[in-house]
């Protein structure tokens, strides 16, 4: 037996942010935008789950980490650090 996940076709704002990890601020901003759809139904805010699935799907990748070439040449330029270490006595 396959078990199939069903996928809701609105989210509420706060059931979006949670899913997207945005806040509602950029949530608003998105929608503002046209990056992301939503509908009103009443007085409430709907977001169309298939246009945050994509949205969210097309993040790009976190450009930090030691294993990054970008990352190292910014290590590398950086200025030392300030905190000194203290002698062994």
């Amino acid at each position: 037996m396959s078990h199939q996940q069903i996928e809701p076709v609105h989210l509420t704002i706060r059931a979006a942010c949670a899913y997207s990890a945005y806040s509602r601020s950029k949530l608003y901003e998105a929608i503002g935008l046209g990056q992301i759809e939503a509908v009103k139904e009443g007085s409430r805010t709907l977001i169309v789950f298939d246009s945050l699935k994509k949205q969210v799907a097309a993040r790009k990748p976190a450009a930090i980490g030691a294993g990054n070439p970008r990352f190292r040449e910014m290590r590398m330029l950086a200025k030392p650090s300030r905190r000194r270490r203290r002698k062994a006595k």
